[in-house]
């Protein structure tokens, strides 16, 4: 074995076990050995290394990394006091919340806030991140593997498109700049592959919203034709040996 795609773990546990703690023990001492023989054992291509996908989901890196790259993000709150979170939507009127990391038990969509529907009760348990509305119906999922990059122009009215099966998506020329800034994004982030969400303004400028390490694109295929299935087979075939 030269090779192995870290996607993502799933985890299987005897039917016979019933016990909420008895289910989280097992699952974890599974996922510890499994990485444990890889990271003792293996000395191949991580696509990418489960370390380097754990910094990398966290939102707070990608925001700061951004901002230390130059690239365009929306300003960004992240914050338990409700107080704050007021002067933060008087700022900027309209507001996005999103969750930190989240739950893999359900999928939680970005929400759109304002004045009038601001959660002042529930801020305070948990850190949350706000973020100003980025207006337009243009978004971008851009995926990358190693040098290749296609970019996907998905135009839907609603923030948040994932729910919806009804918008129209097309494969687009990214912009050089943006794009070798999105290779070095992930350099940085010592990964050699993922799928960044960017959302295009009303006079054209790219903002970067966040990347997932190992996210979704097949669907962008089903939609466009566009063989994203063939291309990361072949990136993962002939992929460089060595660290990222």
């Amino acid at each position: 074995m030269k090779t192995v795609w870290w996607r993502r773990l799933s985890r299987s546990v005897p039917t016979e076990v019933e016990e909420d703690i008895q289910l989280h023990l097992i699952g974890n001492d599974c996922e510890a050995a499994l990485i444990g023989v890889f990271e003792t054992d293996f000395s191949g291509t991580w696509i990418d290394h489960p370390t380097s996908i754990r910094r990398a989901e966290n939102k707070l890196v990608q925001l700061r990394l951004a901002h230390e790259m130059g690239l365009s993000h929306p300003a960004t709150l992240v914050t338990q006091d409700a107080a704050r979170l007021c002067e933060f939507v008087a700022e900027h009127e309209r507001v996005v919340a999103k969750v930190l990391r989240g739950t893999n038990t359900a999928p939680l969509a970005t929400v759109s806030l304002d004045a009038t529907r601001l959660p002042l009760e529930s801020v305070r348990m948990a850190p949350t991140i706000f973020q100003e509305e980025v207006r337009g119906s243009s978004h971008l999922r851009v995926v990358v593997f190693g040098e290749a990059v296609y970019a996907f122009r998905i135009t839907s009215p609603h923030l948040d498109w994932r729910p919806y099966t009804d918008t129209a998506v097309e494969l687009v020329q990214l912009d050089p700049g943006v794009e070798m800034s999105l290779k070095r994004f992930l350099v940085a982030l010592h990964l050699r592959m993922g799928s960044f969400d960017l959302k295009i303004k009303d006079d054209g400028e790219v903002v970067f919203l966040e990347v997932n390490p190992q996210g979704q694109f097949l669907f962008l295929q089903s939609k466009t034709g566009v063989d994203l299935a063939t291309a990361c087979a072949e990136y993962l075939a002939s992929s460089p040996q060595g660290a990222a």
